[in-house]
């Protein structure tokens, strides 16, 4: 497993470039989880990211100066010339691992539009809403994602930020996935 320290350091040079190129993001994943709601340990980090066509080589070689390397990408569909998912590592170090999921969808630009600023291990940075992570989250529907939509619901309850199921819920049936939301929150008792 990845040192801590060495995944702090890979976030905080992420968040540094993505800044200073300007780029839209918004941290997703266990680094919005450890925002809001109880830490747990992480393997990556992973980010929503705004990017036309246009910027893609400027990521890339502002990555590739930062010493990662494309391991893997996704496209959307055939001809697109900006993959869904952008997978990177360490040139030196594969363990390092930054995932981009790229904003195709009408909810991934609201989570853009939504993120905030919130601290993830000591630094300020942009952040999916705790709402947008548990749509990801629950669309997901993996045992630990489940398990993070736990925590964090019940972290933002204990600190009287409770979410709004309403807008989590519009999302999930934007994905079908609605159905999901009366077991998790039968679940929760909230």
């Amino acid at each position: 497993m990845i040192e801590q320290e060495r995944l702090e350091a890979l976030l905080r040079s992420i968040v540094e470039l993505l800044e200073r190129e300007g780029f839209e993001y918004a941290a997703i994943g266990a680094l919005a989880r450890n925002a809001w709601g109880r830490p747990r340990t992480t393997t990556d980090v992973d980010f929503a990211l705004a990017l036309a066509p246009s910027d893609l080589p400027r990521l890339l070689a502002a990555l590739a100066a930062g010493g990662l390397v494309v391991r893997k990408t996704r496209p959307s569909e055939p001809g697109d010339p900006v993959p869904e998912l952008l997978l990177m590592c360490g040139k030196d170090d594969p363990s390092l691992r930054v995932d981009f999921l790229v904003a195709k969808t009408s909810f991934e630009e609201e989570v853009l539009r939504r993120r905030l600023v919130a601290t993830v291990w000591g630094l300020p940075c942009r952040v999916a809403t705790p709402e947008d992570l548990l749509v990801y989250k629950i669309v997901s529907n993996r045992p630990r994602d489940l398990d993070d939509v736990r925590n964090v619901a019940v972290a933002r309850q204990a600190a009287g930020e409770p979410i709004d199921w309403a807008y989590v819920e519009r999302w999930l049936k934007e994905f079908g996935c609605e159905d999901r939301l009366s077991t998790i929150r039968g679940q929760l008792a909230i």
